[in-house]
């Protein structure tokens, strides 16, 4: 099929900000009702069919279901920008945010010029919900150069410097807290280290045999102790024999 009559057949759903929490997207879709004249052709064709069941459950919140399809629809027509682009969104809508931004990021050099505004767009919310608020800006930046009036582009780029800003913050201080843990580490390690040191150099101590100096100062102490007791010893001696009284005998007057 005529790849210019697939990318006349599709149609750009309205999109939210992402300040509410909400992740923005354009979800394209082929429309029987566009081109009357070409439904039965469509109809007939199995990339088509698989795009729009895709399409519909996208709608209804199965976006896993939806993705499957898409790349069932890709399969089909891999030169498909508007599949591929869809298959992009139900990807960020399923939690595969990397998948998506890659899928986003091939696309680019490949889809219509009219196509690229919501590309820089959608990758800087996929971006955005990986927390890559730097690579987010970035490509918000781009969707505004390409389109500058888009209010959400402009919106959804100074939200991301904001927690880009944030996030640096947050960064530096979780580096500084890091930095005292390993310090504090440091200091608890070098001081175990210390305290085991002095631990087992008393027990060397303890087990080494008293060196001969200190054996000669052991038997002057002990020396000099008996030598006090002594002295102790005799002084009692001496004491007693001061206070000990005289014995009377008995003498007869004849």
């Amino acid at each position: 099929m005529n790849t210019e009559k697939w990318n006349t057949f599709l149609y750009l759903k309205g999109r939210t900000g992402i300040s509410g929490n909400m992740v923005a997207l354009f979800t394209m879709a082929f429309s029987l009702i566009a081109m009357p004249a070409f439904a039965q052709f469509h109809l007939a064709d199995p990339g088509y069919i698989h795009n729009h069941k895709a399409n519909e459950l996208f709608d209804s919140g199965k976006y896993k279901a939806a993705l499957q399809e898409y790349i069932q629809a890709l399969s089909l027509r891999d030169n498909s920008p508007q599949v591929k682009y869809n298959m992009g969104n139900a990807f960020v809508k399923s939690g595969r945010v990397e998948d998506a931004v890659k899928t986003y990021k091939d696309l680019l050099s490949k889809a219509p010029k009219e196509l690229q505004p919501r590309l820089y767009y959608n990758t800087g919310n996929a971006l955005y919900q990986a927390k890559k608020y730097k690579d987010a800006a970035e490509f918000y930046r781009k969707a505004l150069l390409a389109d500058p009036g888009d209010r959400w582009a402009k919106e959804n780029y100074e939200m991301s410097l904001k927690k880009m800003k944030l996030q640096k913050q947050k960064q530096k201080q979780k580096k500084q807290q890091d930095n005292k843990k390993k310090d504090d580490k440091k200091k608890s390690q070098k001081q175990n280290k210390a305290d085991a040191q002095k631990k087992n150099d008393q027990k060397k101590q303890q087990k080494q045999p008293p060196s001969e100096q200190q054996q000669k100062k052991e038997r002057a102490r002990r020396m000099l102790k008996a030598l006090r007791e002594q002295e102790k010893q005799d002084r009692k001696k001496n004491a007693k024999r001061k206070t000990a009284r005289p014995v009377e005998r008995n003498v007869k007057d004849w």
